[in-house]
């Protein structure tokens, strides 16, 4: 286990979280770097390995749910919501628009760029381990599950930067954001949840973990992004399901 990090009033620091962000930079920029080099060659070999990690990782998410059918519910509900308020086009535009204004130059087809863009997002900024180690590491200091993380991120960032160059960096701002946003209402919302809740809060971004894998390795082909709302709703339904 790491030491908590506590500032002089005893509040802890992000370290975890700065660590994984920091990751993703830097394995960004190495993939950046060797993309004229290895691009199709890491794409043609990883991109399925990659998708198949992340299933693992979804996997390991889901195997202390405890709530199943409220789990399950709020992924159904997330997605119906997603897919109503159009929330995957309304992020696709956003980063199209901001990596149109940056001065990165993006190759190939633009629309399979940002569909791969967007899932890359999801990785990094909203997967069951990711946010299950900001909470973590807010609610007791604990920055294990986020380093451990770290290691597989910045390899992952190598691999996809070589697809998607330094444009991937862009994606460290809502990691960022997200990953703090997390670990700041740790401590706030700690009187008003469960293990339970926190469980199967895990257990839902593990299976959109799952489902994000399985697109990278075209087996499937969902809008992942669709599915965020179901991290909103997944305690309040387990709350109210333990109040039944």
């Amino acid at each position: 286990m790491f030491c908590y990090n506590r500032t002089e009033g005893g509040d802890f620091m992000p370290v975890g979280v700065l660590t994984n962000v920091c990751a993703v930079f830097i394995g960004t920029f190495i993939g950046g770097f060797i993309k004229k080099y290895y691009q199709n060659i890491l794409l043609k070999n990883f991109q399925k390995y990659l998708g198949f990690v992340q299933l693992r990782l979804g996997i390991i998410s889901i195997l202390n749910v405890k709530t199943l059918p409220m789990v399950i519910m709020a992924i159904i509900l997330g997605f119906v919501i997603g897919e109503l308020c159009h929330l995957y086009d309304h992020v696709h535009d956003i980063f199209a628009f901001l990596l149109d204004k940056l001065p990165f130059h993006i190759e190939g087809n633009q629309e399979e760029y940002m569909h791969l863009y967007l899932l890359v997002v999801l990785m990094f900024s909203m997967s069951g381990m990711g946010l299950f180690g900001a909470l973590t590491e807010g609610m007791s200091g604990d920055a294990s599950v986020l380093i451990s993380k770290s290691v597989l991120d910045f390899f992952t960032a190598v691999l996809f930067g070589a697809a998607l160059g330094y444009a991937q960096s862009l994606i460290c701002v809502p990691q960022l954001l997200i990953l703090l946003a997390c670990f700041f209402l740790a401590k706030a919302i700690l009187p008003f949840v469960s293990a339970t809740m926190i469980a199967d809060f895990k257990a839902c971004g593990g299976v959109i973990t799952m489902i994000t894998g399985l697109t990278v390795s075209k087996i499937l082909d969902v809008r992942a992004m669709n599915l965020v709302p179901a991290l909103i709703l997944v305690m309040p339904f387990v709350g109210l399901y333990a109040m039944i």
